[in-house]
């Protein structure tokens, strides 16, 4: 006699059952499986097409990164997952008591709306990008005076640094929902009127996020050969007489880099090494076309130098800004990673910097980068909302929650590339 009809179709579409081991055989760009939620999916043919980078999937191939996958997409993405089921994980998926809080946190945030960004916020910024680009023009064109142009200049800087707030807003979709209108938002505000390459922006930064201070990994831990953040990154490979004097002034080098000469490297890495090379050569190349048409008006090519110098060296405060919420903090290395979980990753490779309520708009709002790199997809005015509850999360797992006033954190900062100076010179000694 034949089961009923409804067991016939129940036993058919039992999902295959896939235990932890089997699902990490499956590691590598041409064979990537990953688990999210206790679903098994095989995203192999997605890595090429995949918005965020082909790099980005392969770190997490053969592993579990449900917290990744949801900090990066919208609730709807998730319909999408299907077509990519395999199966499920064998016992299902285990959740840390920690890590449950952190979800439950964040499924209230989207409940409560926090997710849209608000009008009235997008209206300032553009009216902030308005009146420092009209104040920059303005002086720089009809200054009467050497010292009224230089003020034009640092507010061509914050022009520039605004803008690339803004970029990073958009190419978070923080804006836009849609990833068109998102990704040329944040094509014209980044590339066209900051000097940042959009595509190389998107890809490195959401690395950066998912793999936050990871040796090897994360785009933004360390400069090799001027910049080391860890002795294991510097001891990776054979090392020179010059490397090795190199690495006794990085204390020393970090500062002058990152607000002269990092911004100048910006310029040149985000077309080299962008995914769409001809996209942002061309949005870099109307920003080198609108500021030659500006500082070709000023007479003296000697002020026309000082001017774009001192633009440059004040939005390269934004990248002291970012370096010195991570780089005091923990260090991590790519096989260690997923041992830890995302929350409690985010949250020890994350700094705080603490400022006055005045100096929000300078800082961008990303003053929480702890706040920020738990919840990416959350508009940056509300950072500081969420912080109270954030913080009392962080503080029941049991997990440091660190913010530091900007000067001490550029100290820390020192200190940490101190530390790391003495580390390797102590590994060589050994050795010798």
């Amino acid at each position: 006699m034949c089961p009923p009809a409804s067991e016939c179709r129940a036993a058919f579409s039992k999902p295959k059952l896939y235990s932890l081991d089997e699902v990490s055989m499956h590691a590598t760009p041409d064979d990537a499986w990953v688990i999210i939620d206790g679903k098994v999916h095989d995203v192999t043919s997605w890595i090429p097409k995949h918005p965020g980078g082909s790099q980005l999937i392969a770190a997490f191939a053969g592993k579990e990164c449900s917290d990744e996958f949801a900090a990066f997409h919208f609730p709807k993405t998730y319909l999408y997952l299907k077509s990519y089921q395999v199966g499920e994980l064998k016992d299902g998926a285990r959740v840390s008591e920690k890590d449950k809080a952190y979800r439950e946190l964040r499924g209230n945030l989207w409940a409560r709306g926090l997710f849209d960004i608000e009008p009235w916020f997008l209206a300032c910024c553009m009216l902030r990008l308005l009146a420092f680009a009209s104040a920059a023009f303005g002086l720089i064109l009809c200054g009467s005076n050497f010292y009224v142009r230089a003020i034009g200049a640092v507010c061509l800087g914050l022009f520039e640094q605004q803008s690339l707030f803004m970029a990073h807003d958009f190419l978070h979709r923080a804006v836009f929902k849609t990833r068109g209108a998102a990704f040329w938002a944040g094509w014209f505000t980044g590339s066209v009127c900051g000097g940042v390459g959009a595509a190389w922006w998107k890809r490195d930064h959401f690395m950066h996020h998912a793999l936050t201070n990871v040796v090897d990994a994360d785009p933004s831990a360390g400069a090799d050969p001027f910049v080391f953040i860890d002795s294991k990154q510097f001891h990776s490979k054979r090392r020179g007489a010059f490397e090795y004097f190199l690495l006794r002034m990085q204390p020393w080098l970090f500062f002058p880099l990152c607000l002269i000469f990092g911004r100048f490297n910006l310029h040149i890495l985000s077309i080299l090494a962008s995914p769409a090379k001809l996209l942002d050569a061309s949005g870099i190349s109307l920003y080198f076309v609108w500021n030659y048409l500006l500082l070709s008006q000023v007479g003296d090519s000697g002020e026309r130098v000082f001017i774009w110098l001192v633009a440059h060296v004040v939005c390269s405060v934004l990248h002291l800004q970012l370096s010195v919420a991570h780089l005091p903090t923990h260090m991590w290395f790519q096989e260690d990673l997923h041992h830890k979980g995302f929350f409690g990753h985010q949250v020890v490779t994350s700094m705080n910097i603490m400022c006055a309520r005045c100096e929000h708009w300078f800082h961008g709002g990303l003053e929480y980068q702890i706040e920020h790199h738990l919840f990416p997809l959350l508009p940056r005015n509300k950072l500081g909302h969420i912080a109270p509850e954030v913080k009392k999360l962080v503080k029941d797992s049991s997990l440091p929650y660190r913010s530091e006033d900007f000067l001490q954190a550029n100290v820390s900062c020192y200190k940490m590339l101190q530390s790391v100076t003495g580390d390797c010179l102590r590994q060589r000694s050994k050795v010798l």
